[in-house]
């Protein structure tokens, strides 16, 4: 049996459907209700993906009881134009991790030139400077990292 969408009246000012089996039964008060309730719950989706490589040694921020780790990854994109050339655009993206177990793990092993997945998402915070002027930042908060390959650090380079 296939699937149809039975709209239902308008409700807090949105109109909800209602997935119904195609037998054509009659939509009750409980149905709109039950539906309602379940739009309440739902979230957006606010969700980042990047490969890249790190711009620089991972740097710690923050107090004891509310630390940070904070990094840069570049993205690199390849295009070509009408007449073949072919460009690139590195982006700059700034990482923020609060996390304990994640802030570990890139204190540990990521160091410059690291080539990293990091899995997680978009956070946009404004603050007052010293002068007193407004600025806004955008960062990415990351419920995941894979180190895809990592730069010996400098201990472990003497070793070589």
């Amino acid at each position: 049996m296939g699937c149809l969408l039975i709209p239902l009246m308008e409700t807090l000012g949105y109109c909800c459907y209602l997935a119904r089996e195609s037998n054509l039964g009659v939509v009750t008060k409980e149905d709109r209700l039950e539906d309602v309730s379940r739009k309440s719950f739902e979230t957006g989706l606010n969700s980042v993906q990047l490969i890249g490589y790190t711009g620089a040694d991972p740097q710690s921020f923050g107090t004891d009881s509310h630390s940070g780790t904070r990094l840069s990854l570049a993205t690199t994109s390849y295009y070509r134009t009408k007449d073949d050339k072919l460009h690139s655009k590195t982006s700059w993206h700034n990482i923020s991790i609060f996390k304990p177990s994640l802030q570990e793990k890139v204190n540990l092993h990521v160091r410059r030139g690291s080539r990293l997945f990091v899995q997680g998402s978009l956070d946009y915070t404004s603050y007052v400077d010293q002068d007193g002027q407004k600025k806004y930042s955008t960062s990415i908060i990351p419920n995941d990292i894979i180190i895809l390959n990592s730069r010996p650090s400098p201990e472990e380079e003497e070793d070589f």
